[in-house]
């Protein structure tokens, strides 16, 4: 793209980022190397706050914009040969689908392989112990995951992060979406292999 790439230490990179990101102002490599870390924004004297928005919200008002919504029908529901729920999102140890956090060997180390987390009735009520592999199951694909038995679910919705396999929970997903964020929806059913 034609601009200058010739760092010759990670330091200048951090620096080209704060100089341009007001919520990185204060973030230096000194700052941060040894694993210390900061909570952005980040003040140019390096102070941070693990709170964001405590003075206001960037609007003209300084006040967050709120709006109502109204729920609809999902564009696909539960039924008879589907009949269970699928929410995934992240978690702690990695970062979307893992493309700059799973190059870390210790964070690895703390989350090796998905899972998909499965509520203690529903793991009853069809057999599944810790570690079972199932497989989940929606109109478009299946994938296999072990079982990890929690009560951070309930019923018959299960959780899958998104981070592990390509192209993982991505393969059970449609088209449809949610009409104000654009974030994909789906049903879908869990069978023991």
């Amino acid at each position: 793209m034609g601009h200058d790439w010739g760092y010759t230490h990670p330091s200048q990179i951090m620096q080209e980022c704060a100089s341009i990101s007001p919520m990185f102002a204060g973030v230096t490599y000194e700052r941060l190397e040894g694993w210390k870390s900061l909570s952005w924004p980040v003040a140019a004297d390096g102070t941070d706050t693990p709170l964001l928005y405590t003075d206001g919200f960037h609007t003209e008002d300084g006040k967050a914009n709120l709006f109502p919504m109204e729920w609809k029908e999902p564009e696909e529901a539960t039924d008879a040969e589907y009949d269970l729920s699928l929410d995934n999102g992240r978690i702690l140890e990695q970062f979307q689908g893992a493309n700059q956090t799973g190059r870390s060997e210790g964070i690895w180390d703390q989350a090796p392989h998905g899972f998909v987390e499965v509520s203690p009735e529903l793991a009853a009520e069809r057999g599944i112990k810790e570690g079972t592999w199932v497989r989940i199951t929606s109109r478009r694909g299946s994938i296999d995951f072990p079982a990890l038995i929690t009560d951070r679910v309930a019923g018959k919705t299960l959780f899958m992060p998104i981070h592990f396999g390509k192209p993982g929970v991505n393969a059970l997903t449609g088209e449809h979406n949610d009409p104000v964020v654009q974030t994909a929806g789906l049903q879908g059913d869990s069978r023991q292999t």
